[in-house]
């Protein structure tokens, strides 16, 4: 008799053997990085990255000017220095207003909220 697959047990199977069949063998594709070796590079083995990573973060001459009087000033929450970079940057981007956040994750409740976004409704992402 044939089994009769669920939808949940159908999908997991096929997504499970189209990953292992589409993963190519060497799946690392980066600038500086080499065919890996059987043996590891701390156990001697050849490292697989020849370039050093980039240094980060990236600061131009005049950003520690900048940043240090606002570091000094003890003001660990919205100030001028936030409401002035807030206007400038919506101004460079066209927009009527901008909100600076703390992180990525801040910025998208924000936008969850702002678009009025709650529990039970659908979001389409692509």
């Amino acid at each position: 008799m044939k089994k009769q697959f669920t939808r949940r047990e159908f999908f997991a199977t096929s997504s499970a053997a189209t990953a292992m069949v589409a993963t190519p063998r060497r799946s690392v594709s980066a600038p500086g990085v080499t065919g890996a070796t059987s043996v590891p590079a701390i156990l001697g083995g050849q490292p697989i990255r020849t370039t050093p990573f980039h240094r980060w973060p990236v600061w131009r001459e005049g950003d520690e000017q900048a940043v240090l009087p606002v570091l000094r000033s003890g003001v660990w929450s919205r100030s001028k220095t936030v409401t002035e970079a807030e206007r400038k940057f919506a101004e460079l981007m066209g927009a009527r207003y901008c909100l600076a956040t703390t992180n990525g994750t801040n910025a998208l409740i924000t936008s969850v909220r702002a678009l009025g976004i709650g529990a039970g409704d659908e979001v389409i992402t692509t």
